[in-house]
């Protein structure tokens, strides 16, 4: 890697790498919040498992920002009526004493503020990979993903600067106000590329439709496949996009 270059990423890397202190203040509070959701499901007696998942999961969370994001795994003789209503109630019991709010995805689920950080409390169905019977059962099978790979490359790092380089140039997340990069798409590209400048020069091999491993440039069972250009995008969808081919194009004029 070029020295300047080099440079922009260590001071990068120092900002958004989490302190001892503070990865200790996540930790505490995440094994909190999964305390309260596991005594609440062993009240019903139900096969209910409890993943911590997201970017805490994984240890790819940015410092000064993350959230907490939970997963309550039910068995799959639950019908999603009651997976969600169910999972709400139980989340709700389990933060009683804690600012809470709603949220509605395929079906409800919590959010809540536990010692001023954000914790999303997630139902989902216990399934194989590939046998999803709701949107959120494919996150803790990513997580677990993740995690694996990060044993072996530890690229943790990496990762930490590829999001928040995208943050920076404002294409950060898959809403379709952004139109951008989601946290696992950050994850699987720098993992599929080996590095975070790996990741910056992706875009320059990439057509519509091109597989994304997260295995490398060897190949391997898709996990993602790149948008293809004959699918109509919203507006919005379309400037994070544009924003984001120019991320490239700079890029690799760059180096």
């Amino acid at each position: 890697m070029d020295p300047a270059l080099r440079q922009v990423v260590d001071e990068v890397l120092k900002q958004v790498a989490p302190s001892p202190e503070e990865r200790e203040h996540v930790r505490a509070v995440t094994e909190l919040a999964r305390t309260f959701v596991v005594e609440e499901v062993d009240k019903i007696g139900l096969n209910i498992t409890v993943d911590v998942g997201g970017s805490v999961g994984k240890d790819t969370w940015l410092s000064k920002d993350v959230d907490i994001d939970l997963f309550m795994l039910f068995p799959t003789d639950i019908s999603k009526k009651d997976l969600g209503e169910l999972g709400l109630a139980m989340a709700k019991r389990a933060f009683s004493r804690y600012r809470q709010r709603e949220r509605y995805a395929e079906h409800a689920y919590l959010e809540a503020w536990v010692n001023d950080m954000r914790v999303n409390i997630v139902p989902c169905y216990r399934t194989g990979q590939g046998r999803w019977l709701s949107a959120a059962d494919r996150s803790p099978y990513h997580t677990r993903y993740v995690v694996e790979r990060l044993r072996a490359e530890r690229l943790n790092d990496d990762i930490r600067v590829f999001k928040q380089f995208t943050k920076g140039i404002g294409v950060y997340g898959a809403e379709i106000r952004v139109g951008g990069l989601s946290g696992y798409l950050c994850e699987l590209l720098v993992l599929h590329y080996g590095s975070f400048l790996g990741a910056l020069k992706a875009r320059r091999g990439n057509r519509p439709g091109k597989t994304v491993s997260g295995k490398g440039r060897g190949g391997g069972k898709a996990l993602l496949r790149a948008p293809d250009s004959d699918r109509p995008r919203r507006p919005e969808q379309e400037r994070g996009r544009s924003r984001l081919e120019g991320l490239y194009v700079r890029t690799h004029r760059r180096h």
